[in-house]
């Protein structure tokens, strides 16, 4: 062990009599043994981007055309053309937002009603749960959205 030590020393071209320059020469020997020999395989941050865009993509196109097939249903059914149809039921998240905003309540018959509950503010405390003694923090006045299905569509849906 100690002919390899005086080895790497005699690489690194240090005099064996000057100990603070040796023990530098040590650990510079140290680190090159620490170095790995082949390239290390670090994994890169953009690895997975391509993948994960082409995946969004394929949702994307899936997503497009399942409400074509709705759009394309729901015009069969109304007797109605299929672009017209789809202005219809793009114009209905808008009427919800502006309804929700002025009465906090929106209903589409026989489908479903959505209702905006209010939150109030919480003020931060400490509990005590199993033994310890636990902070929660403050929350602030919030606004959660509660979608409840009618009971003519939940009839309908157990029908058979």
């Amino acid at each position: 062990m100690a002919a390899r030590d005086e080895a790497a020393l005699a690489k690194a071209k240090v005099a064996p009599s000057a100990p603070s320059t040796r023990l530098k020469a040590k650990a510079a020997v140290a680190k090159a043994k620490v170095a790995p020999s082949a390239p290390s395989k670090v994994p890169k941050a953009n690895v997975g981007v391509p993948k994960a865009k082409a995946a969004l993509r394929a949702l994307n196109t899936r997503s497009k055309a399942k409400a074509r097939c709705i759009y394309q249903g729901v015009a069969k059914i109304a007797g109605l053309t299929e672009a017209k149809t789809k202005s219809v039921l793009d114009a209905i998240p808008q009427s919800a937002r502006q309804e929700l905003r002025k009465s906090g309540v929106f209903i589409i018959p026989n489908l479903v009603i959505l209702r905006v509950l209010r939150k109030g503010a919480t003020v931060s405390k400490i509990k005590s749960m199993f033994g310890k003694d636990v902070h929660i923090a403050a929350k602030p006045v919030r606004n959660q959205l509660k979608a409840t299905v009618l009971k003519h569509m939940r009839d309908s849906v157990g029908e058979k």
